[in-house]
């Protein structure tokens, strides 16, 4: 068996079969670079979610995640936020957390990541519904793109990137119809009749849109969008802003902040988490600041900062391969972390969180 070091969850089919046709390029330029790492491979879902489980278990020292965002979801529901260090190598359909990262799909990126790339530690959100808790990295969404996203999921679509959100939101639109809902955030009440609200910790979505610009995602706080009761015809003419980030200039789009929030309504209204549908309302969410380290390229001169505005927070590099004790091995603080080949079901997924940030529990949601 080989020695605790890095594990590859590869999903195969992610960004419809790249993932699988790509992954040989970069795992020889690993090689090449001197990593030693086990490969485990997807056959279907909620194989990452275990996989990261056990690999969590078994204390690796880093989890190499090949796929999209959701398979990045699966895994972080898999390890919590206690988990081994992610590294991302963006080869599915949105990419939305590697795009704010600015994490590139390359061979040689990916390699120069492992070899020289910083840790990072970024909020993990949790949110709760009536179907059960769940993790998630990016943004979720309750109401019209909850729909959009239940569509892209059941039906896929063609192409990469937004493509296939754009064809499902214009295929949604035609029959959705917003909705009453009330949104508590830090304990302050809003209502309005709502298209959708977005809660996040990261600026994209949907393959590229820029759903949260302003947001940052190591501040411990959610940015909350609320949009609220556009016709079908102001929808359209808004969305193509999106991709700017110039949404949040119309006068019936409200951006907030807060550490955590719930939304009611009186109708069965959807909720999504990283483009993942997970239940409907009512849902509540809170924030594990810090929740889990990922690996980020080392700043140069062209980057910009994950925080428009605000100082940079000291990270520690991670180890070349030639400098490692260990070819495999990464300078990380103890986790808590399967055999090669596919793994079977794990226990059930709990709520976990850092020392100083206890997890909810049902008896003490009602201070979330």
């Amino acid at each position: 068996m080989a020695l605790p070091g890095i594990v590859a969850i590869v999903n195969p089919v992610a960004g419809r079969g790249r993932a699988g046709r790509a992954w040989p390029a970069f795992e020889a330029a690993l090689r090449d670079r001197g990593f030693e790492l086990e490969v485990w491979f997807t056959s279907g879902p909620g194989d990452a979610r275990d996989m990261a489980r056990r690999a969590r278990d078994r204390k690796v020292d880093l989890l190499l995640v090949t796929g999209g965002d959701g398979t990045v979801h699966e895994a972080v529901n898999g390890t919590g936020p206690d988990g081994p260090p992610l590294a991302v190598v963006p080869l599915g359909t949105g990419n939305d957390l590697a795009r704010g990262l600015e994490i590139v799909a390359s061979p040689g990126a990916v390699a120069d990541l492992l070899a020289r790339g910083r840790r990072r530690r970024l909020d993990l959100g949790y949110l709760e519904t009536g179907a059960g808790g769940r993790y998630f990295v990016n943004v979720s969404g309750v109401g019209f793109d909850a729909e959009v996203a239940r569509r892209v999921a059941q039906s896929g679509g063609p192409g990469r990137g937004a493509v296939p959100y754009v064809l499902a939101m214009l295929q949604t639109l035609r029959a959705y119809r917003n909705v009453p809902m009330e949104i508590d955030i830090d304990g302050r009440t809003h209502r309005h009749v709502a298209l959708m609200t977005v809660v996040g910790n990261s600026p994209y979505y949907g393959g590229g849109m820029h759903i949260l610009p302003g947001a940052c995602p190591d501040d411990g706080r959610f940015d909350v969008l609320l949009i609220g009761d556009l016709g079908k015809l102001e929808t359209l003419l808004v969305f193509p802003r999106v991709f700017r980030g110039t949404h949040v200039r119309h006068p019936r789009v409200r951006s907030l902040r807060g550490r955590t929030v719930a939304i009611r309504s009186p109708e069965p209204v959807a909720v999504h988490a990283d483009g993942e549908p997970v239940g409907h309302l009512p849902v509540r969410y809170c924030n594990f600041p810090g929740g889990m380290v990922v690996l980020v390229p080392a700043r140069d001169g062209r980057q910009r900062s994950l925080c428009p505005g605000e100082a940079e927070e000291p990270a520690q590099p991670a180890m070349s391969a030639e400098a490692a004790p260990h070819p495999a091995r990464l300078a990380v603080e103890p986790d808590d972390g399967p055999d090669q080949g596919r793994v079977g079901a794990g226990p059930s997924m709990r709520p976990g969180a850092p020392e100083a940030t206890p997890a909810p529990t049902p008896g003490d949601r009602e201070g979330w």
